[in-house]
């Protein structure tokens, strides 16, 4: 297993599939279960602010779109959450 690991590390697609892992991960376990391993240890869960229902796979994809568009504007898009609100870009979708 640690050759394997270090030949994904020296091709350089060791990183791409930990983001890829990191992602499916957080889009399954928010569809599922409305909650990731973290989140249910802070006591939170996701849901629709319409109606309360867990969000679904789709939704749940798009927000993972939207915490990347906020690692690429470098945080802003976290920016709202500093509001009363405290909402960030993607939970307002």
């Amino acid at each position: 297993p640690f050759v394997l690991l270090g030949a994904a590390l020296r091709s350089g697609r060791l990183v791409p599939l930990l983001l890829l892992a990191f992602v499916v991960h957080d889009v399954l376990a928010t569809a599922l279960a409305g909650r990731t391993f973290g989140k249910s240890l802070l006591g939170l869960r996701l849901v629709r602010a319409d109606d309360g229902a867990r969000i679904d796979a789709s939704q749940a994809l798009l927000r993972e779109a939207m915490r990347a568009v906020a690692l690429l504007s470098l945080g802003l898009a976290w920016l709202p959450a500093l509001l009363p609100a405290k909402r960030a870009l993607h939970d307002l979708l």
